[in-house]
């Protein structure tokens, strides 16, 4: 008799046990948000990361209020702020990407006409 009371202690545990809601649209948001965080969103774009980080933590408030409508509308807000802030960081890494090479590009032309200067 004391495996099963065990057993039912178990099932009330797990039972009891807060689980976080997931859905394939959840790990995509939660895949993008990872992507964005990679890509250095927390310092290149710092308020949309947040943003989409808050209504994920705010979706899942609302799955386990069973608010369904709530909580799609939060899950896709989250999902544009995350793109949004995976395509503002690599924006800005393209940016400065662009100014090394502008720089780079001074520089080789700021020695070419040291030679040029010297050959006449």
């Amino acid at each position: 008799m004391k495996p099963i009371f065990l057993s039912g202690s178990l099932l009330l545990l797990v039972a009891c046990t807060p689980t976080r809601p997931t859905t394939p649209q959840d790990t995509q948001v939660r895949a993008l948000l990872e992507q964005a965080r990679q890509a250095q969103a927390e310092t290149l774009a710092p308020i949309e990361y947040r943003f989409a980080e808050k209504k994920l933590g705010l979706w899942q408030q609302a799955m386990e209020e069973r608010d369904r409508a709530r909580a799609a509308l939060l899950l896709e807000q989250a999902a544009l702020d995350a793109h949004l802030a995976l395509t503002k960081s690599r924006a800005a890494r393209a940016v400065q990407q662009m100014n090394q090479v502008n720089d780079r590009v001074r520089k080789l032309e700021k020695q070419l006409d040291q030679l040029q200067g010297e050959l006449q």
